[in-house]
């Protein structure tokens, strides 16, 4: 039973990609998940985040970070490709949005180089656009460690003083 609702939902999402950047993630994360293909999943992911899908631009980000973006150019199959300027610029076109998550990630682009020349004042920069909520812990890390696949430590400390810094600046 739970895979025929699995049919019907993906072909439900993928009727509905072509014109739908939620339904074309949502399709993407179906054929990811069920193993139908991280190549025609990954042309889900790109067709959502250029359709303005904000999540869809941080996963497609990270498949050029990471070196998990499948190039059909090589073989029929394929063959993974890391492009560090490509998953920048995905991760700028979200922040454009002022997505505070994109924000984040921009900063940490800019920290340590990823894809852009390391510029310190300009990751400082980013990280003041980010809005982080009122607990003390960085709701950013999962989707930073999701991308990056790893924690800047110093980046987070300075995330750690900007956000206490907000909290203690009156309002008005």
């Amino acid at each position: 039973m739970k895979c025929r609702n699995m049919n019907v939902g993906l072909r439900m999402y993928l009727e509905q990609a072509q014109h739908n950047p939620v339904a074309a993630y949502n399709a993407a994360l179906l054929l990811e998940n069920e193993h139908m293909g991280q190549a025609i999943a990954q042309q889900f992911y790109v067709r959502a985040a250029q359709g303005g899908y904000v999540p869809a631009m941080w996963k497609v980000a990270g498949l050029f970070i990471t070196g998990q973006y499948v190039s059909r150019e090589d073989s029929i199959w394929g063959s993974h490709t890391q492009d560090l300027s490509q998953g920048f610029a995905w991760i700028r076109t979200a922040a454009k949005t002022g997505d505070s998550t994109a924000n984040y990630l921009l900063a940490r682009c800019y920290w340590d180089g990823i894809g852009v020349e390391r510029n310190r004042s300009s990751a400082l920069y980013f990280l003041e656009q980010v809005t982080f909520p009122e607990n003390s812990m960085n709701p950013y890390e999962p989707t930073e460690v999701l991308i990056f696949g790893s924690v800047s430590a110093d980046l987070k400390n300075n995330a750690v003083r900007i956000q206490k810094r907000k909290s203690l600046t009156p309002a008005g």
